[in-house]
């Protein structure tokens, strides 16, 4: 038997049950497509150093491809660990991300005794390297790297360090025993506080990662003591090229998540990080911050990196205590 035709008002619910469906499967779309919303970006340092500016940079940067607001929030305490906790303990859905320095998962590890390890993260492409060095204020008498370390071979001299526990703390207790100095670190909170220390005469020098250093003419840069000079002052050489050798490493830094963020989070931040790192206002900014910006690390050789770094540091850091 065949059927007759549908009534109107048969035919116009049926189609406006299917138009209806579409719209619900079209928001449900637009609800799953990441980023919905914004994004909390955690900085585990203080405010006004180099990794704050950066990644206030940085988060400018990446939100024009993101497409959402990304949110940057400092956590401090711990000599950083505290903000890279914060970021360990976040919801993995990729809302809270954060900047981690390769040396919060190699160094610090073996110094103290942490809640999260590298295998606690997913890591997104490493964006940045930064070098460190050593610096006086510019009416000091110390004018080079060998002064310092004379000075310090005969008495107490104070540094300064805006990443007490990290890799900078790790390069005074090693030349305390190489050169047999005497150096005695003073933790910050970051860089800004540091640079307040040694500008107003609380102590000798400071060791940092942070352009302040170079920043103007209030400090005085004696080393690079990465191995390489730093971009913007080519004219400093290395502590190497002054006689002095430490076994330097590259701080690479990244922006990660919690274990277990979902595909589509990744490759969003991927793209998005290899883009950014071609803004124009983000590499000025990484130039007047002595800050090397990459794009050629994937997530897992960074991980694999601080893998290899942390086996290399433990038995010298062990030596050390």
């Amino acid at each position: 038997m065949k059927m007759g035709k549908l009534s109107g008002w048969t035919a116009a619910a049926i189609a406006g049950a299917i138009v209806a469906s579409g719209a619900l499967a079209t928001a449900a779309c637009a609800a799953d497509k990441y980023p919905s919303r914004p994004v909390t970006w955690i900085v585990p340092f203080g405010t006004g150093g180099q990794l704050d500016v950066m990644s206030r940079a940085m988060a400018r940067a990446v939100e024009k491809h993101l497409g959402q607001p990304v949110v940057v929030k400092n956590a401090m305490g711990g000599g950083g660990t505290v903000g890279v906790t914060q970021i360990a303990n976040a919801t993995p859905d990729g809302y809270t991300v954060g900047l981690i320095p390769v040396t919060m998962l190699s160094v610090s590890p073996h110094r103290m005794k942490l809640s999260y390890d590298i295998d606690s993260f997913t890591y997104f492409k490493a964006w940045g390297n930064m070098p460190m060095g050593i610096a006086v204020p510019a009416k000091s008498s110390y004018q080079t790297m060998k002064d310092l370390v004379e000075t310090a071979r005969e008495r107490r001299v104070t540094v300064v360090s805006t990443a007490p526990g990290g890799a900078q703390s790790l390069l005074l207790q090693m030349m305390n025993m190489k050169y047999k100095t005497q150096f005695r670190e003073i933790p910050s909170k970051g860089g800004g506080e540091g640079v307040a220390a040694v500008l107003g005469g609380h102590t000798d020098a400071i060791i940092s990662n942070t352009s302040i250093l170079t920043g103007g003419n209030d400090l005085r840069l004696l080393a690079s003591v990465s191995q390489q000079r730093w971009p913007n002052r080519p004219d400093v050489p290395t502590s190497a090229e002054q006689g002095f050798e430490l076994p330097t490493s590259d701080v690479f830094i990244t922006t990660a998540g919690p274990n277990g963020i979902p595909k589509e989070a990744i490759e969003a931040w991927d793209k998005a990080l290899a883009a950014a790192v071609k803004d124009p206002e983000l590499i000025d900014v990484a130039q007047r911050f002595a800050m090397v910006l990459m794009d050629n690390m994937s997530g897992d050789e960074f991980k694999r990196i601080a893998k290899e770094q942390k086996a290399e540091f433990g038995p010298i850091i062990e030596s050390l205590k």
